[in-house]
C-alpha cells in the first residue's frame, strides 16, 4: 500500500465514520509498516490536521463533478462497493 492511499482512506474514516480517534493511529500504524517508520509521522501530521479543520468547519473539499453523480443525487462512489 502507498503513502497517498494510506491518506486518502485515513481522510475518508474521518469524514465517514465515528471512528476518528482509531483513524488517525490505525493509519498511522498502516504508514510505518507498509512505507517506511518515518511516515508515521507525515500521516499523523497530515490526519489531525484534517480532523482539526474538521472540528473548526474549516476543511476544504473538492467539489464532485456532476459527472460523477447517479441520476437519484448519489456520489457514484457510494454505489462501487458491492456488500454481500
Amino acid at each position: 500500500m502507498k503513502l497517498p492511499q494510506i491518506l486518502r482512506l485515513g481522510v475518508y474514516e474521518i469524514l465517514q465514520t465515528d471512528l476518528q480517534p482509531y483513524a488517525v493511529n490505525d493509519h498511522v500504524e498502516l504508514a510505518k509498516v507498509c512505507v517506511r517508520e518515518q511516515a508515521g509521522g507525515f500521516v499523523n501530521a497530515i490526519l489531525r490536521t484534517a480532523l482539526r479543520q474538521l472540528d473548526a468547519q474549516t476543511l476544504q473539499l473538492p467539489a464532485v463533478p456532476a459527472e460523477a453523480t447517479a441520476p437519484e443525487g448519489r456520489k457514484c462512489a457510494a454505489d462501487s462497493h458491492v456488500l454481500t
